[in-house]
């Protein structure tokens, strides 16, 4: 059998002669249920943040406005835990707290690589002849996810996201609550 598909990134055309199927990539309407998924992690990613800015401004020994000062120059979570990595070692804090932050380190990269996937590709509904509009993402060749074009992501992946967010919460919480105690 021949493939007659064509691939147009914009413009138009014209099909004589053979059967025609078409698809459409439309952003999300404002209704769809994928915004407020999104928006969640948005939400609950800014919370894990939280507790590591609470973290730098105990280690730091500053008021919690001052410390808003320094912290909300620093973008994002791995930097944010650098720069808790570096307060423990000049306060020479005691080794489970440098374990306790070996280990969420290792834990955040897989949840924010997710959160960034999903906070800033671009959404989309796919609508093939016949068939069940499908959510999808464009993807654009993220570091260490390699894909390119339209990918579908589901409200399972969303919510499986959502879930290793709130153990990342859990987590930076008890580690922002041992260095208070440890600074005590």
């Amino acid at each position: 059998m021949t493939d007659h598909s064509i691939k147009l990134e914009g413009g138009s055309f014209i099909i004589s002669g053979m059967n025609a199927s078409m698809t459409l990539h439309k952003p999300l309407p404002p209704d769809h249920p994928m915004h407020a998924l999104v928006g969640r992690v948005a939400a609950e990613w800014s919370q894990v943040e939280h507790f590591l800015d609470i973290a730098i401004w105990r280690l730091a020994k500053v008021d919690d406005v001052t410390g808003a000062c320094m912290t909300g120059q620093i973008i994002g979570s791995f930097a944010k835990m650098m720069a808790i990595k570096a307060l423990c070692i000049h306060r020479k804090l005691d080794d489970k707290i440098f374990a306790h932050l070996k280990d969420l380190s290792i834990k955040m990269k897989g949840s924010q690589d997710r959160r960034n996937r999903i906070l800033h590709d671009a959404w989309y509904v796919m609508e093939t002849d016949g068939a069940e509009p499908e959510t999808q993402q464009f993807k654009s060749m993220a570091r260490d996810e390699w894909l390119f074009g339209f990918h579908e992501v589901d409200e399972k992946y969303v919510n499986e996201t959502l879930e290793k967010i709130g153990r990342r919460f859990a987590e930076a919480g008890n580690l922002a609550g041992a260095v208070t105690d440890a600074m005590r």
